[in-house]
């Protein structure tokens, strides 16, 4: 069995660790009364009581620098700092918390649906949609755009490889150069890379390669191309948007408001057909 005073300091761990997630709410702040410490959360202009503790619990974090306390209406009153949110969310996350409270991540689909993770924050397409650069910004039909080129490129294995290349297995008994075959799959995305290479041009091909398929980002493609500093934002914004134009993308529904009226008949008409001789 523990001892007594090693239980007690995890019981207080835990109750620290739970305090630090509750606080972590939107909305939440901590109270005193009566000797123990209160979460309350305002829900549509309703504090409620989301957890208590006991002082112990709330005394490290405020040594920590974790939480901060201000008076309200004379009243003293709890919420975190930037430096508690951090920590709180590293007691959320998983083994990479340190890594995860700096990157973005997002679920996404992969080649053949391959379940993967992505990290905004690193991701040069999606922070070249998220700046707004005026009349020239990324609008969703050429994101969406540049995602369908990424995809069509992973599929057709176009990208370096920086492991072992086993489409090119060789097996006993097989001739020099026999091996794996490529599939269907990786032969059709092949394909549609290559007509989107030809719908944009060859001005607009190799940045939309270096930034889908290689993911460079925005200033190693101007350096790359000689460009000047901030004009390969826009030289890619157009890129995106023959990208989108080629595959059939817009933002906006374009078309007439109504069709024209070909015939007018009553309820009970037929239409007339030539007569054969």
């Amino acid at each position: 069995m523990r001892p007594a005073s090693e239980a007690k300091a995890g019981a207080k761990g835990r109750d620290e660790d739970r305090l630090l997630v509750l606080l972590a709410e939107p909305g939440a702040h901590a109270r005193r009364d009566e000797g123990i410490v209160q979460v309350v959360v305002s829900r549509k202009g309703v504090p409620l009581v989301r957890g208590r503790f006991p002082m112990a619990a709330l005394a490290p974090l405020l040594s920590s620098g974790a939480v901060r306390c201000d008076q309200v209406a004379g009243l003293p009153r709890y919420q975190l700092t930037a430096e508690g949110r951090a920590a709180a969310f590293r007691r959320q996350s998983g083994e990479d918390a340190f890594g995860d409270q700096h990157r973005l991540l997002e679920q996404g689909a992969g080649p053949e649906g391959v379940p993967v993770k992505r990290n905004l924050r690193e991701d040069p397409l999606a922070l070249l949609a998220r700046q707004q650069i005026g009349s020239f910004a990324v609008d969703e039909a050429s994101h969406e755009a540049g995602e369908r080129l990424r995809r069509d490129i992973e599929m057709a294995c176009l990208p370096p490889k920086v492991t072992i290349n086993w489409d090119r297995l060789v097996v006993d008994g097989a001739g020099p150069g026999a091996g794996l075959t490529m599939t269907e799959a990786q032969a059709q995305a092949r394909k549609r890379v290559q007509k989107a290479m030809l719908a944009v041009g060859p001005d607009f091909s190799g940045p939309l390669m270096d930034l889908c398929g290689f993911g460079r980002s925005v200033g190693e493609i101007e350096q790359g191309l000689g460009l000047p500093v901030r004009s390969g934002k826009v030289v890619l914004s157009l890129g995106l948007r023959s990208l989108a134009r080629h595959y059939g993308l817009s933002s906006m529904a374009q078309g007439t408001a109504c069709q024209p009226i070909r015939h007018w008949g009553t309820a009970d008409s037929r239409p007339a057909f030539p007569k054969t001789a």
